[in-house]
């Protein structure tokens, strides 16, 4: 009997609404799966809540600096918020005193909760997310097969339907939109497998961007 991935992942219903991506998306059987794994860099891994926090934490900035701009934000609203309430009390409150007051704590919270807090919650409701995924990465496009209840199949994708790849030391994310993204722990991989696979990336996807120091 045939396994096709199933169609009650959140994440799959998020991809088909992207009609770009439906073109570009073939759910595979077993068997196609494996003749395909014939060819290719195959990949095993497991997300780990270090490893998904970390992919929380890049997404939210998606830069070289990502790991600055946080602590940037933070040590501005601890010089800007005592200063102007301090200004605003001595001097009275103008519009942008109001605004300072106001915003900044907001994003302060935003941020801490997104950095911290968040993380730990969806991680532990998502059961696909800790799943054992395979990959097989070749010339044209790329096959995965997931383990998860959610999502249990085989799927062939062609990497014209990928968003984005962000490449860092220890990971490599393949967003497939602005928001989701397959997640590669390089301790997963052998060094030739990475050398590899980033040729084949950079050859198949433009937007290719490289943070990492380690190569």
């Amino acid at each position: 009997m045939q396994e096709y991935i199933s169609l009650k992942s959140k994440y799959t219903k998020e991809y088909y609404r992207c009609w770009r991506y439906i073109i570009n998306i073939k759910l595979i059987s077993k068997e196609e799966f494996i003749e395909i794994e014939n060819n290719g860099i195959i990949i095993t891994t497991q997300i780990t809540y270090d490893i998904y926090k970390k992919y929380c934490r890049f997404s939210m900035f998606k830069g070289r600096l990502y790991k600055v701009q946080p602590i940037l934000i933070y040590i501005i609203g601890a010089l800007i918020i005592p200063l102007t309430l301090y200004l605003g009390f001595s001097f009275g409150f103008n519009t942008m005193d109001i605004v300072a007051i106001t915003v900044l704590p907001i994003i302060i919270i935003s941020i801490t909760y997104s950095m911290f807090i968040s993380p730990k919650v969806y991680y532990k409701s998502a059961k696909n997310i800790s799943s054992i995924n395979r990959y097989n990465f070749s010339e044209e496009y790329m096959t995965t097969e997931s383990t998860s209840e959610l999502a249990n199949g085989f799927s062939k994708i062609m990497y014209s339907a990928l968003h984005k790849v962000y490449e860092i030391d220890e990971l490599i994310f393949i967003f497939v939109t602005k928001s989701q993204a397959y997640i590669i722990p390089k301790k997963d991989c052998s060094y030739q497998s990475i050398i590899d696979l980033r040729r084949i990336l950079k050859k198949n996807i433009k937007k290719y961007k490289n943070y990492s120091k380690k190569h």
